[in-house]
């Protein structure tokens, strides 16, 4: 509190010891131990008083500080495992709080292994498995050269058994000063890859460009226990656009869409918060293939109807003429409610 940064919670108790070495020149730090939270910090520095104002340098070394405890000092309520390390240089200069935060100049490296979170909340149905409720394997690194420098971040998680990369930055003298800053962040995997660059606000909501690409959609929605009624198609597909995302609501806005032979253009929304996601959306396709969809086709054979399952006029769909009468089954819709509105330069069929 004196620092002007309460905590969400009491960290508990906490040790410090140093070796000083005081003149009226200069205030030395041979060797400074803190412990606070399960961690230790070690470092030097020295306090130079011989100018117009106190200049501060420091050399400081972290270890052994656990996640967990990061966590429970932000007022969060996951469980969590992992190690906090790395080494910070900074200097500074000032007579009050204000200026010395505000002189800051901050650099170094921070690592976090063996990490891992659960109980993190998921929205169902995929909630409903333990699995993807925790993330394994986590290892991270944060490089930074001055607060309004970006951070560059790098590492890899697990997530339901599979393995992904990560890589972003970010600049974060800007979130501290309450104003939105820019955010770049890509997530990779063999299933997925996904990534985002804009602004975030301090309140976590996301401005910016988003990206989305798979080469199985159906395997991707099977792997994230959503699994789609059989049938062919449902392959190939990539999403990017203009993103606004705030809690329980995700706008989109001049989106390019592709999947399978089907590509367009559109805006709308996602909002979260009822039984089902709900989607609002406008979607313009310059091109609609459905021979992914109809099992077969739909011309090249000759003859007639079979009774009354079959209409006369090419293509098959089962091999003996005609159209098919086969019901379509469509009940992967009932997983949200939607509200659309679809045009089509092109619609073809084989």
């Amino acid at each position: 509190a004196g620092l002007q940064m309460p905590l969400a919670r009491d960290p508990g108790p906490y040790n410090l010891a140093s070796d000083l070495s005081v003149s009226a020149q200069s205030v030395d730090i041979a060797t400074l131990t803190l412990q606070l939270a399960g961690g230790e910090m070690r470092g030097q520095g020295t306090i130079r008083l011989d100018g117009p104002a106190p200049q501060i340098s420091a050399d400081l070394i972290l270890s052994d500080l656990g996640l967990s405890q990061v966590l429970i000092l932000a007022g969060r309520e996951e469980r969590a495992r992992g190690t906090l390390g790395g080494e910070i240089a900074l200097a500074t200069g000032g007579t009050d709080m204000a200026t010395l935060i505000g002189a800051l100049d901050i650099s170094g490296r921070l690592t976090l292994t063996g990490g891992g979170i659960e109980d993190l909340p998921v929205p169902a149905p995929i909630g409903d498995d333990p699995e993807a409720r925790r993330i394994d394997d986590l290892a991270l690194a944060l490089d930074f050269a001055g607060l309004d420098g970006p951070v560059a971040l790098s590492g890899g998680f697990a997530w339901r058994g599979e393995t992904f990369r990560v890589g972003g930055g970010a600049t974060p003298s800007l979130l501290m000063t309450g104003l939105p800053a820019p955010v770049k962040v890509e997530i990779a995997g063999s299933r997925l890859s996904t990534g985002f660059e804009g602004a975030l606000s301090p309140s976590g909501a996301l401005d910016g460009g988003v990206f989305l690409e798979t080469g199985d959609l159906r395997a991707l929605a099977a792997w994230l226990g959503t699994p789609l009624p059989e049938g062919g198609g449902l392959r190939a597909f990539s999403f990017s656009g203009d993103l606004e995302a705030a809690p329980g609501l995700v706008r989109f806005s001049d989106a390019a869409l592709r999947l399978d032979d089907i590509e367009g253009r559109g805006r709308g929304e996602v909002s979260f918060g009822g039984v089902r996601p709900r989607v609002s959306a406008t979607l313009a396709l310059s091109r609609l293939g459905l021979d992914p969809y109809l099992g077969g086709g739909a011309s090249g054979a000759s003859g007639g109807a079979s009774g009354g399952e079959r209409v006369p006029g090419g293509g098959n769909g089962g091999g003996d003429g005609g159209w098919s009468r086969e019901t379509l089954d469509l009940a992967g819709l009932k997983a949200l409610d939607a509200n659309l509105d679809l045009s089509a330069e092109t619609i073809s069929a084989s």
